[in-house]
């Protein structure tokens, strides 16, 4: 599955392998997002508490997503042909949730 999956996540497949040695009994998980391009950056600024793992940080007072002006990274095409593609990998996902 590993190699199935190799350029169709943001990990690189040496990473994955890695996690999943690591901590074998612990399942990865594969989440599907659509990431889209900002038309203008958002600052944000940082604080102590962002410092060591990173991996769930409290990003309250930044603006609403819905209301910030953004573009989709893929074309409609394009992401459905990876959602497909990495479904079909994984034994297929949940319909996805769209947030705008």
């Amino acid at each position: 599955m590993l190699d199935a999956l190799d350029g169709k996540v943001v990990w690189a497949r040496d990473y994955v392998e890695t996690r999943y040695r690591w901590k074998s009994r612990d399942p990865l998980h594969v989440l599907a997002l659509r990431v889209h391009r900002l038309d203008e950056p958002v600052v944000v600024p940082f604080r102590d508490e962002y410092g060591g793992c990173t991996s769930w940080v409290d990003l309250s007072g930044l603006p609403d997503p819905a209301s910030v002006a953004s573009t989709p990274a893929l074309s409609d095409v394009a992401f459905d042909a990876r959602y497909k593609g990495a479904g079909e990998v994984v034994g297929g996902f949940t319909p996805p949730v769209v947030e705008r």
